[in-house]
């Protein structure tokens, strides 16, 4: 995972969402460029963090798997999302997808809004609280 300057902890807010969403385990220490997590089939996940540039929080996202390659990057024109599968070594199939603004006060607003803190935010944190 690529992360803009000064949003480490929104990089592992987003490993925290991940493992969440996924019933991964963190178990690994904190450590500046690499966390570790353990998968449903008790199996080490490791996820790369990367801290560069100042234009997004989260410029990119890749992950691999048996030869899969699935990625996920900031468009250049910013307001779009480019994702992309394949086999390692093939060309990717691409996609143009929607993205949302960067603004976090914002993003709460409206999660608080809507009746409260939402359980996702509130598992997320609790996956990586011991890492933030």
């Amino acid at each position: 995972m690529i992360f803009g300057n000064g949003f480490r902890s929104t990089a592992i807010l987003f490993v925290g969402w991940l493992a969440a969403q996924l019933g991964w385990e963190i178990r690994s220490e904190k450590n500046a460029g690499r966390i570790e997590l353990e998968n449903s089939d008790g199996e080490t996940v490791r996820i790369q963090l990367q801290e560069k540039g100042d234009d997004a929080p989260i410029a990119s996202f890749t992950a691999q798997s048996h030869g899969i390659e699935f990625q996920v990057t900031q468009a250049e024109c910013g307001d779009l999302l480019e994702v992309c599968r394949s086999k390692l070594g093939e060309v990717p199939a691409r996609q143009v997808l929607p993205s949302s603004e960067n603004d976090p006060v914002k993003l709460m607003s409206e999660e608080l809004m809507r009746g409260g803190p939402h359980h996702v935010y509130l598992r997320a944190v609790e996956k990586v609280r011991e890492l933030l």
